[in-house]
């Protein structure tokens, strides 16, 4: 279980390093073949490499405050909704690498952190830790706080972004 933040941030680190300068380059390929979809992704890949660090920061402190509470519990299918979240958004990663049709900075990773999920949701309802009907009640509990998370990460990333831009100007 505890290897869940381990993944998150092998994906996250890509996301990282490749945000920035790939949405800097097909940043007007977006815009001209998704242009609604656009505006709203354009919140997230238009943040600076220090606002989205932050932002991924905020996500990995929730994401191993959860695993810690779930190990420490024993609450495994609340554990697995969280590592059903993280492969959904793989998922969803990986398919828009189909839809833009091009290289995407989460795909490479997405693919191989999906793995892990896969592999420890398998081997938990294996060894019977997991009932499905647990698990989805968990996954409809965590959605609402985890969607809630991250609108607040992705507001207080934006924030720091103006900050930054004010702060680092020179004089």
């Amino acid at each position: 279980m505890w290897l869940l933040p381990i993944a998150f941030m092998i994906h996250d680190f890509e996301e990282i390093i490749m945000m920035r300068p790939w949405y800097l380059k097909n940043g007007a390929y977006l815009k001209a073949r998704f242009p609604r979809f656009f505006n709203r992704m354009s919140s997230t890949a238009g943040l600076s490499t220090p606002a989205f660090s932050l932002a991924v920061l905020g996500e990995f402190v929730i994401l191993s405050a959860a695993t810690l509470a779930c190990v420490e519990l024993g609450a495994y299918p609340a554990w697995a909704a969280v590592a059903v979240i993280f492969l959904v958004h793989n998922v969803v990663h990986i398919g828009s690498f189909f839809i833009v049709g091009r290289y995407v900075p989460f795909v490479i990773t997405g693919v191989i952190t999906s793995a892990y999920p896969i592999y420890a949701l398998a081997t938990l309802y294996g060894g019977g830790y997991l009932v499905p009907q647990d698990v989805m009640v968990w996954l409809a509990v965590a959605l609402v706080p985890a969607g809630i998370g991250f609108f607040i990460i992705i507001r207080a990333a934006a924030r720091f972004d103006r900050w930054l831009e004010r702060w680092s100007v020179p004089g």
